[in-house]
């Protein structure tokens, strides 16, 4: 099924630019400023509220009813406070549309039901639920002609809960027939990160899935464009706060974005570009405080006339593991399946790994129980490990350029090929 001829851009808005009063004045700003009012806004929760809710989750699921409920009072001021220093008139209607939310949500923490990943979701969606409503009515209190989709009428997923998949081929359809008719006439201002299962229970996405829910509504629409709007003048080639002089890039080709993100580059979700890739949309990353640059440009670059940068990607906070064999027999197939499966097991993502004739060695995020794991291999093998440590992925990278960022640190393992090398070192640099 394909979208009509309307054609349409997304925005999407994070919580860093809907923190405060002030910068939803700005968010308001730029898209009234927008040429075509074909556009769909997809916002996140404002500022760190997602992590605020979870400190309220937690509460809840430990029973510890008076932690919850001061922090859902915490939850529910910030908003309040936003509300307050946008709307003059008690009488506007944002008012009772935020009352109606809070009604809700405190009925939610009053459901029981069967897991916690299901509570969870249930709770982490009024994140996106607050920051849409106050967004939709400050861009009706300047006039700009808007209208609210609640995206969970649209977005249908399965039942897992905090990593749902999206029931792509239904809520194609359904974006086709709730959203595309409205684009005529309305800016659509909705949500990312959230859907709900055919029994309309919540879903989350996974976190910071509001670039991927973005990305999908851009595909499902035909989009022109999709761009994200960040503190961040666009893409950097590294983290400026691990590496001096990081640079803008400001071409990306698709398979290269991949690669970032897949590495541990956090300027976009990981699954944001398969959608647009799908389509040939451009992506865009620009910063709403800096309106005056074009930021990073995200598009079906051909090798032949695109030159990358190299890039720098680090994540801390790892473990190395080595399992060898104690009867000094062969790595095996079976041996490696039965590792991945306990690791999957524990949800914890190998970043590389390394076989040798007799030892499995793998660098992985680190979890909550890794000392029954260890143990759980020790069984069959003598294990070794390393914690905390570091991984430094470098994309399109260049050896002398390499040698300098490596030189006077250890390294406890190392993996090349033709366009990524990458390097396990200790967190203590």
């Amino acid at each position: 099924m394909s979208a009509t001829s309307v054609t349409s851009q997304v925005f999407k808005f994070g919580g860093a630019a809907l923190c405060n009063a002030d910068a939803i004045k700005n968010v308001v700003q730029i898209i009234a400023e927008h040429p075509s009012r074909a556009l769909v806004v997809v916002v996140s929760a404002m500022g760190k509220m997602t992590n605020q809710l979870e400190k309220l989750i937690e509460a809840h699921t430990t029973d510890d009813v008076k932690r919850r409920d001061t922090e859902l009072e915490i939850f529910f001021k910030y908003h309040d406070d936003i509300v307050n220093n946008l709307f003059e008139l008690q009488s506007h209607p944002v008012y009772q549309d935020i009352h109606n939310l809070k009604t809700t949500m405190r009925w939610s923490l009053d459901e029981h039901l069967s897991s916690a990943d299901a509570v969870y979701d249930q709770l982490i969606v009024f994140g996106e639920l607050f920051s849409s409503t106050i967004v939709f009515h400050a861009l009706c209190l300047n006039r700009i002609n808007a209208h609210y989709v609640d995206i969970r009428n649209v977005f249908k997923t399965d039942d897992h809960y905090r990593d749902a998949a999206v029931d792509l081929d239904y809520s194609e359809a359904r974006a086709i027939e709730v959203i595309q008719p409205l684009l005529s006439n309305h800016i659509v201002v909705t949500q990312g990160f959230i859907g709900s299962t055919s029994d309309n229970y919540s879903t989350s996405l996974g976190r910071e899935g509001s670039d991927y829910s973005a990305a999908l509504l851009a595909n499902f629409l035909n989009a022109q464009q999709l761009t994200v709007w960040k503190d961040v003048p666009g893409v950097l080639n590294a983290d400026p706060r691990y590496f001096q002089n990081a640079r803008l890039i400001e071409q990306l080709n698709y398979q290269d974005a991949v690669e970032l993100t897949y590495y541990g580059a956090t300027v976009l979700h990981p699954k944001t570009i398969k959608p647009l890739q799908n389509k040939a949309i451009p992506l865009y990353v620009r910063s709403f405080l800096d309106l005056n640059h074009t930021g990073t440009c995200i598009s079906n670059y051909a090798y032949a006339t695109y030159k990358p940068k190299s890039s720098y990607i680090l994540k801390k906070n790892l473990v190395l593991i080595t399992a060898q064999r104690n009867d000094l027999s062969f790595i095996t197939e079976a041996h490696i399946s039965m590792i991945y499966h306990l690791l999957w097991m524990k949800r914890a993502k190998i970043h590389v790994m390394q076989i040798s004739a007799v030892s499995f060695s793998f660098c992985c995020d680190r979890f909550t129980d890794m000392d029954t794991f260890i143990e759980e291999l020790s069984h069959s093998y003598t294990v070794k490990y390393n914690s905390p440590v570091q991984l430094l992925t470098i994309r399109n990278y260049q050896e002398s350029k390499s040698a300098q960022v490596l030189e006077g640190k250890t390294i406890l393992l190392e993996q090349r090929s033709r366009q990524t090398c990458q390097f396990v070192l200790p967190d203590d640099v």
